[in-house]
């Protein structure tokens, strides 16, 4: 059996870890000393021209979640502020450097899960994922969790206008860190 102990809003985490960041190590390192079991990260990776276009269309919105909800659902787009738009690529890469910072401090044993992959190919991610716990799933069990998952990907970077220096400047933060690379181009 697994203990799982997680935040479904990875980002929430990263926030506590650069405002707060003694405070988070040393309950990091609490949790870390309480365990008798491996610690294992499932780290789960959305395409970060997404991530900021959320954030960004988000605070445009101002928070209004029942507007946010109708705007994702339909094909229309937006205009948006280049002052937000570049607001949210700083925000965006600099609680994303802190949580790589954190997992190479403290050595996570860490899987990387592409968002995408894990709608395309639920089974198989899922596999994985469960090959990293080191626990069992029947085929039941990932055949069941593949009908859950089946669905698709979330693109909200369609959803609103983008200048080419901030498609630059996307690109060049994501080509600081390995994991993310495979976004790169922002049709990736």
């Amino acid at each position: 059996f697994i203990d799982v102990i997680g935040d479904k809003c990875g980002g929430l985490a990263s926030v506590k870890l650069v405002d707060e960041p003694k405070l988070f190590e040393s309950r990091l390192i609490q949790l870390l000393s309480i365990t008798a079991l491996p610690v294992k990260v499932l780290h789960v990776i959305r395409n970060p021209y997404d991530n900021i276009a959320t954030l960004a269309v988000y605070q445009h919105f101002r928070g209004n979640v029942n507007l946010f909800g109708l705007f994702r659902k339909g094909n229309q787009s937006i205009t948006i502020a280049d002052k937000l738009i570049d607001a949210k690529i700083d925000y965006f890469f600099r609680y994303y450097q802190a949580s790589q910072i954190l997992r190479e401090k403290f050595n996570l044993d860490t899987l990387d899960i592409h968002g995408g992959d894990l709608v395309a190919n639920p089974r198989d991610v899922v596999s994985d994922m469960c090959d990293f716990l080191q626990v069992s799933c029947s085929l039941d069990y990932l055949d069941k969790v593949s009908q859950k998952l089946y669905g698709k990907e979330s693109k909200t970077r369609y959803k609103m206008t983008w200048s080419d220096e901030q498609i630059l400047k996307v690109k060049e933060n994501i080509m600081k860190f390995k994991n993310l690379q495979k976004y790169s181009e922002f049709d990736s």
